[in-house]
């Protein structure tokens, strides 16, 4: 992921499961939407909030809050945004109203902001502490699959290899073996999401300020293939005068590569040795994880959500979601078991989602690994032997140029059984 432009859910929330809602719960209220250009309306609206509260214009504050929830409906940190904008606004009712819907849905909010000290002596906001405190125990499912020694091995993305395990790494630029070991350097460009598609190594690679690259070069974007001693076979790269962050890679079954692009954005594909634009701009606003289920691309999109794309009409749908479920913030996205699972770093805390899936709705989502003591920035991972195998802890924050290194940790993988309950 591009954290540094695209990480731009400030979450303050979590969603421990999916909750219970009304038949006009804002999430419904995409569909038919040019989402990308209400995202893009939304954060103007908030930017203009949050200048009025510097002014101290609390009502314009609520006012573009209001403004910016009913373009970005769904959103959990608008919509405790707009709770603080009612609260400074004198209304408690309302704001205690919005708390109350974002705690029974089961989301972390931040309850002890100066904007709510007046709701302090109300009964209901003591019964919204209380479901707080049950909401922050963590429910873990996973166990450790592999941890590593390298603390300045900065995992993204992970394959499975005939030989073992690889682990594309954004710092330094390599890509190494289960064993630490080196396998091969990536010539300054970040190891992003990788595929063992059987024959080849395809490793989707950016220039990042984590890797080490300049200025200058941030951003360009490459995939690459290798062969089982690491040589490279082919190097693509886009032919267009774009900005770009390739992230992640999928293969499908007719062998056809998909590369997610955060920042033109949209996607690309590999065929016949060519790489090309696919999809691009709208509607997408962030595209990350990718996954074949049944035919169709899913495309976490980790502004706005799901999207399912029909590859052979090229047509793409927003996939309307059950009440009070948030799937922004998802990064990495797999297939297996007949579901979708989505590793989720922008809500706090972190989850894998359990996504059931049918045509262009979203059926049922359950949560698992919440708030991981392993999970510091979960990414990507593989469906392996009845499991999701992903990357806890890839630690970007600690990685950037101002980052101190004491705090960095060796990097885990967490394998959660498909079969969970």
């Amino acid at each position: 992921m591009a954290r540094t432009t695209i990480k731009t859910l400030a979450m303050v929330f979590l969603l421990a499961s999916a909750g219970c809602g009304t038949a006009d719960d804002p999430l419904l209220a995409f569909k038919g939407r040019n989402v990308a250009a209400d995202v893009r309306s939304g954060r103007d609206a908030t930017m203009a909030a949050f200048e009025a509260l510097e002014r101290g214009d609390t009502g314009a504050f609520l006012s573009f809050m209001v403004q910016a929830d009913s373009l970005r409906p769904g959103h959990p940190t608008l919509r405790y945004h707009l709770a603080r904008a009612l609260a400074l606004s004198e209304r408690p009712e309302e704001a205690l109203a919005v708390l109350s819907s974002l705690s029974a849905a089961g989301m972390r909010v931040r309850l002890d902001d100066p904007a709510f000290q007046d709701l302090e002596t109300d009964p209901r906001f003591e019964g919204l502490r209380a479901e707080q405190e049950v909401l922050a125990i963590p429910r873990v499912h996973s166990r450790q699959a592999w941890a590593g020694w390298d603390a300045d091995l900065q995992p993204e993305g992970i394959a499975f290899m005939p030989d073992g395990w690889r682990f594309g790494s954004v710092h330094k630029a390599r890509i190494v073996t289960g064993a630490n070991r080196d396998w091969v350097r990536t010539d300054g460009f970040s190891a992003m999401g990788m595929e063992w598609d059987g024959e080849w190594l395809w490793s989707a690679q950016t220039m990042t300020a984590e890797g080490g690259a300049p200025a200058s070069r941030i951003g360009r974007s490459r995939v690459v293939a290798y062969d089982t001693e690491g040589r490279e076979r082919a190097i693509f790269a886009p032919q267009d005068s774009l900005d770009h962050w390739f992230g992640d890679l999928t293969v499908g079954a007719d062998g056809v590569v998909v590369v997610s692009d955060s920042r033109a954005p949209g996607l690309y594909r590999i065929v016949n040795g060519r790489m090309m634009p696919w999809l691009t701009g709208d509607p997408f606003v962030s595209p990350q994880g990718l996954a074949f289920l049944d035919g169709s691309l899913y495309v976490a999109d980790y502004s706005v959500g799901l999207f399912r794309v029909d590859p052979k009409a090229g047509t793409v749908r927003w996939m309307e979601t059950p009440p009070g479920t948030v799937l922004m913030g998802i990064d990495g996205l797999e297939a297996g078991g007949g579901f979708l699972w989505g590793i989720q770093n922008g809500t706090s805390p972190t989850r894998v989602l359990r996504i059931q899936v049918s045509g262009d709705r979203v059926r049922d989502v359950r949560a698992f690994d919440i708030g991981h003591p392993d999970h510091s920035d979960p990414t990507l991972g593989l469906i392996r032997s009845d499991s999701l195998f992903y990357v806890a802890n890839s630690q970007w924050p600690l990685f950037g140029p101002d980052a101190g290194e004491g705090a960095r940790q060796p990097p885990i993988v967490l394998a959660l059984p498909l079969d969970a309950e």
